[in-house]
C-alpha cells in the first residue's frame, strides 16, 4: 500500500513546513473527490477541540465539505454523550458503525454495530443532514503527534459517512488512519501558518507605529542644519527684554538654531506637556528668569522648574553648557546655588532709571549665543 492516496499524503503532510489557506482548501478537494470515487465515503467532518467560557470540552466543526454546524459539547447537561463522535473522542478510540440487523441505516437505528473497536453501547447517532441517510459511519481520532502512533494528545476526530453499507476491511482501514493522519498534521501546519501571519501582521503594525514615532522624532536630525533652542520666560515678564532676546535670536541667529518658546503655539488644555514636549526636542534652553514685583525683580517659579526639568533631561553636554540664564540684577533673591556656575547674562539697565539699554544688551547676547553654539560643535 505504498503508493495509496492516504499514504501519499501522509508523506506530504510529514515533508511540508507551511501551508498557506489556499493550498490547504486545495488539498481538502482533493481528499474530498477521492473519497467519493474510491472509498464511497460523501460526507467528511474535521472535528476539532476547543473549549466554552465555561471551561467546558466541545468539538468545533473545520470547515470541510463547507457545511458549518454548531460546536458540539462532549457530554449533555444529564451526562450523556453527545453523539459518537464526542464518545470517540472522549474515549480516544477508532469506530466502524454501522446499523443492526432490524435497520438500514443509521439515521433510525436504536442500536448500532461498531466492527472496528468492538464497542457495544454507542450513543445515539446524531443526524447531520436531513435529507441524506447514512449507513456507515466511520470515526477516527487525530493527535498531535507527527508519527502514526497512539499519542494521547488528541486534536478532535475526522467523520467519515457513507450512503452505502461499507464492509470493514484493513486496506480501508489503514487508508483512513493515514488520510486522518495526513489531516491532523495539515491541520496542524495551517493553524501555525496562521499563527505566524497574525502574529508578523501584528509585529508590522507595531514596528510601522513605532517608525511613524521615528520619522516624527528624527525628520530633522541627520540633515537640519539648525538646533532647536527653548526660550523659556513668565507672562509677567518685562515685554521688551523678551522681545530683545527674540528679535535678536531670529535675525542674527535664524540660519544656525531655531527658537521655540510657549507664545509660538496655539495650546489647547494643559500647557505643562505640551512645555515639556518642546523641551525635550530642544538642543539649547534660554531662560529669563526674572519678572517685576513692586520695584524689585524676582525669579519666576515656573520657569525655575522648567530650568530644573532641562537640566535633569541634559546627558550629552557637560557642565550644562547649552543652557543661557538671563536674570536682572536688581532681584530680591541671591542667585540659587545649583545654578550659579551656569552660563549667564544679567540685563544692562541705567543705574538711575533702571531703563533698559537694549543694544549693549544685545551685543553680550551675542556673545552667549555664540558660546552655546559652540559648545555643540565641542560635542560633534
Amino acid at each position: 500500500m505504498k503508493d495509496t492516496f492516504g499514504n501519499q499524503l501522509l508523506q506530504f503532510a510529514n515533508s511540508v513546513d507551511i501551508l498557506e489557506a489556499e493550498n490547504f482548501e486545495k488539498i481538502q478537494q482533493y481528499i474530498e473527490e477521492y473519497l467519493s470515487k474510491v472509498l464511497r465515503i460523501k460526507y467528511v467532518r474535521l472535528m476539532l477541540m476547543s473549549e466554552t467560557m465555561g471551561g467546558h470540552i466541545m468539538l468545533s466543526k473545520y470547515v470541510l465539505n463547507r457545511n458549518i454546524q454548531d460546536p458540539l459539547l462532549i457530554r449533555k447537561q444529564n451526562g450523556e454523550y453527545n453523539g459518537q463522535m464526542a464518545y470517540a473522542f472522549e474515549k480516544n478510540i477508532r469506530l466502524w458503525i454501522t446499523a443492526n440487523k432490524d435497520s438500514k441505516t443509521l439515521n433510525n437505528a436504536k442500536e448500532y454495530v461498531d466492527h472496528w473497536s468492538g464497542e457495544s453501547k454507542l450513543p445515539k447517532y446524531e443526524k447531520f443532514q436531513k435529507d441524506e441517510e447514512v449507513k456507515t459511519s466511520i470515526i477516527i481520532p487525530i493527535r498531535r503527534s507527527n508519527e502514526v502512533d497512539e499519542s494521547k494528545y488528541i486534536l478532535g476526530v475526522v467523520n467519515f459517512e457513507s450512503q452505502e453499507h461499507l464492509p470493514m476491511t484493513t486496506q480501508a482501514q489503514k487508508e483512513l488512519k493515514y488520510i486522518s493522519y495526513a489531516l491532523g498534521k495539515l491541520f496542524q501546519l495551517h493553524e501555525g501558518r496562521k499563527f505566524q501571519r497574525t502574529n508578523t501582521l501584528s509585529v508590522i503594525t507595531e514596528y510601522g507605529h513605532k517608525l511613524a514615532y521615528l520619522e516624527e522624532k528624527y525628520k530633522e536630525y541627520f540633515f537640519e542644519k539648525r538646533p532647536k533652542v527653548f526660550f523659556a520666560f513668565s507672562k509677567r515678564a518685562d515685554g521688551a527684554v523678551v522681545d530683545s532676546i527674540k528679535n535678536h535670536i531670529k535675525s542674527q541667529h535664524s540660519e544656525n538654531i531655531k527658537l521655540l518658546s510657549w507664545d509660538d503655539k496655539k495650546i489647547v488644555g494643559s500647557i505643562t506637556p505640551q512645555l515639556l514636549d518642546s523641551m525635550s526636542n530642544a538642543e539649547y534652553l534660554v531662560c529669563y528668569l526674572s519678572e517685576k514685583e513692586k520695584d524689585h525683580y524676582i525669579d519666576n517659579f515656573n520657569v525655575l522648574i522648567e530650568l530644573g526639568y532641562f537640566m535633569g533631561k541634559q546627558e550629552e553636554y557637560e557642565h550644562f553648557k547649552n543652557i543661557l540664564i538671563i536674570r536682572e540684577s536688581n532681584s530680591l533673591q541671591p542667585v540659587p546655588f545649583d545654578i550659579k556656575d551656569i552660563f549667564s547674562l544679567e540685563v544692562t539697565r541705567s543705574k538711575k532709571k533702571s531703563k533698559f539699554k537694549e543694544k549693549k544688551f544685545e551685543k553680550r547676547l551675542r556673545e552667549k549665543i555664540e558660546a552655546l553654539l559652540s559648545s555643540r560643535e565641542e560635542k560633534l
